[in-house]
């Protein structure tokens, strides 16, 4: 069922919600409201899956954490998406809402933005342990566009490598202060979770430079099993050295089946015939700017 209105929701029957679509999206929903909608979801017994639009709000922490206990609630839900794009959110919401999904013991795919908000480091060391608890997760994403995600925030990821199920992930930091150190611990962190099938990962509009290319592709390695990679590197300062050096680490995932590789406009042929060396590619998408 899709609800485009608050009013409607409150008005509807709780009981009979077991696949819900909330699009609440610029409807100036403050903290107040946010806890309103905790309480009426905590209602809906019988939710399996739920996506939550609440971006371009007005709600801040206490929003979440009243959103948060609604939730919690919901211990049947398999499948849970929410946008809290453009929002006040600061690291202590991003904590209240990941914190009180512990106990759905169902949930099996989780999508989360956080972009455009007011996310420092610490929010991605709470979100990652958090989330942590959720054993039975196998798809994976989080978004944290456009926030104050430096290095630090960036080697936060690393215990990601505990989720023994994840075999999706997708992981968005555009438009953050993510340096070449960043990157590197990121390949590094990221390398450890091996049972990866499916990784996209998005580091456009940050800093990391050629080496820092390289060293978060080295990482990426060694996840061993991989079938899909989508990595989107625009606006990052990548050169020719860089573009070289991954043209021939690429060339080591020999069981990729899609590969998306995006570093600007494609014009160099010289990457496109390395990365057809790979043997089990059949699909690539590469965007290149020389």
């Amino acid at each position: 069922m899709i609800i485009g209105s608050l009013m409607e929701f409150l008005t509807s029957n709780f009981y009979a919600h077991t696949k819900l679509v909330l699009r609440f999206s610029g409807q100036q929903i403050g903290d107040s409201e946010s806890t309103t909608i905790g309480h009426a979801i905590s209602l809906c017994k019988n939710l399996t899956e739920l996506q939550m639009s609440l971006c371009s709000n007005k709600i801040c922490d206490t929003g979440l954490d009243g959103l948060s206990q609604g939730l919690e609630e919901c211990v049947k839900i398999e499948s849970l998406a929410i946008d809290f794009s453009f929002n006040s959110i600061k690291d202590q919401g991003a904590g209240f809402i990941t914190s009180r999904l512990n106990l759905h013991k169902h949930l099996k795919q989780l999508q989360i933005s956080f972009s455009h908000n007011q996310l420092a480091d610490q929010s991605i060391k709470e979100v990652i342990k958090n989330l942590g608890q959720c054993v039975n997760l196998v798809d994976l994403s989080l978004s944290f566009n456009n926030n104050q995600i430096t290095d630090l925030g960036a080697k936060n990821f690393g215990t990601i490598a505990n989720y023994k199920n994840i075999t999706v992930l997708s992981l968005y930091l555009t438009g953050n202060k993510i340096t070449k150190k960043g990157a590197y611990e990121l390949g590094s962190q990221l390398g450890l979770c091996t049972n990866l099938k499916q990784l996209t990962l998005d580091l456009t509009g940050n800093s990391i430079g050629n080496k820092g290319a390289c060293g978060l592709a080295n990482g990426l390695t060694n996840i061993k099993y991989l079938k899909s990679l989508m990595l989107y590197l625009m606006g990052n300062n990548i050169g020719d050295e860089g573009r070289n050096a991954l043209g021939n680490i690429f060339r080591q995932f020999q069981d990729l089946i899609q590969l998306v590789l995006f570093l600007g406009f494609y014009k160099d042929k010289t990457m496109r015939s390395k990365l057809m060396k790979i043997r089990k590619l059949t699909i690539l998408t590469l965007s290149i700017q020389v």
